[in-house]
């Protein structure tokens, strides 16, 4: 039973009982959470996390490749074993934790349909003009698509 979690393949192509494992282990601890949750108050990170669920998931995703490249730069090498995920994992949480609540006491605003007139049609403007550039800039460049047959994951 999930012989897999160390490679590309636990995300995909997982066979008929491990997924029904990870099924049923994800109820049992939806569960747990529940019950443990409806007795008493939930930790404060807990709490920040349900209420910032969006901006957790949007920072996070733009800083693992800088942390995975700054651990790299600081160490030499990419860290083996399951201590690496924990790590990025860690260190990840920590920033964006720090920086949801920087921007909360700031009362910035956390999205482009907020900023006032002039400056959202700019900001919008910007980030289509550049995700255009880069589009151009990059898709014809590519020799070799990723997919799970090439180690598209390995770096």
């Amino acid at each position: 039973m999930l012989p897999e979690f160390n490679s590309i393949e636990m995300y995909i192509m997982k066979p008929g009982p491990d997924a029904l494992a990870n099924i049923l282990m994800t109820v049992f601890l939806l569960a747990v959470f529940h019950i443990l949750l409806r007795h008493k108050d939930a930790p404060m990170l807990v709490n920040h996390l349900s209420g910032h669920i969006n901006q957790y998931y949007c920072l996070s995703f733009i800083l693992i490749v800088p942390m995975c490249i700054l651990l790299v730069g600081v160490i030499g090498e990419r860290m083996k074993g399951n201590n690496m995920p924990m790590l990025y994992s860690l260190i990840v949480l920590t920033a964006c934790y720090f920086i949801i609540s920087w921007v909360d006491k700031r009362k910035l605003p956390n999205s482009i349909i907020k900023l006032k007139s002039p400056w959202n049609v700019v900001a919008i403007t910007t980030v289509w003009l550049l995700t255009f550039a880069i589009v151009a800039y990059v898709y014809p460049r590519i020799t070799e698509y990723a997919t799970i047959w090439n180690n598209y994951l390995d770096y």
